[in-house]
């Protein structure tokens, strides 16, 4: 007896399900990959986009590569091109050979929570995010730091990720939270950021020349 699934059916029917569950505040979109398109999307007005609408090169290669490690990715921060600040976690759907097919996003608008937290910042100590071998939920150095990563470039919209000053500004803030001193960081930010290693190392050196001419001025 042969199951035959309508995967996009079921994907729709999820996405449904979790719009219904989150609420109006929570965007869920289906994409097809291999179109680079939205099949599906529930509270589109989080992020004004539709069904139809492409999906930028950029992105689809960002989430390609990272569907080779990994079949999902939670909570990392992604913006709306309102600069609506995004909690977005991705499902991958992949078939038999490996091949990814779809993807599931789940934006949360957090920006009501962000509002809240920046107030009690004035009133409470902060938080520090520290790298650490393993997390409480289970998630290895390479998943933070692939979190983190994808984290910056998503800020880094919607600038083009072909620009160099986008890719310095993703660098700058990587090395602010001590990415590259992770094992095997470098590689992986040379890999989502399609630069080479001396690319990077240039970057880095050019970065911190600026640093020592803005405290020269002051």
């Amino acid at each position: 007896m042969q199951n035959n699934i309508d995967v996009t059916g079921l994907l729709k029917s999820i996405s449904v399900m979790i719009a219904a569950l989150m609420g109006p505040s929570t965007e869920v979109v289906v994409h097809d990959m291999e179109q680079a398109e939205i099949i599906h999307i529930e509270n589109g007005h989080i992020t004004e986009r539709q069904v139809g609408d492409l999906e930028d090169a950029n992105t689809i290669t960002l989430l390609s590569q990272s569907a080779e490690q990994n079949s999902t990715l939670i909570g990392y921060l992604s913006t709306a091109k309102s600069n609506k600040p995004l909690k977005s976690s991705t499902l991958f759907i992949k078939d038999l050979d490996g091949n990814l097919k779809y993807t599931l996003c789940v934006n949360q608008d957090i920006s009501a929570y962000k509002s809240a937290m920046d107030l009690l910042t004035h009133l409470t100590s902060t938080f520090t995010y520290e790298v650490t071998d393993v997390q409480p939920g289970g998630e290895t150095i390479k998943q933070i730091t692939t979190k983190l990563i994808m984290e910056e470039i998503f800020k880094a919209k919607p600038f083009s990720m072909d620009s160099k000053e986008a890719k310095l500004k993703i660098i700058q803030q990587l090395d602010d939270k001590g990415v590259f001193d992770v094992k095997d960081a470098v590689p992986k930010v040379c890999e989502l950021l399609s630069i080479s290693q001396a690319t990077l190392y240039n970057y880095q050196r050019e970065l911190r020349m600026r640093k020592e001419k803005e405290s020269t001025r002051k």
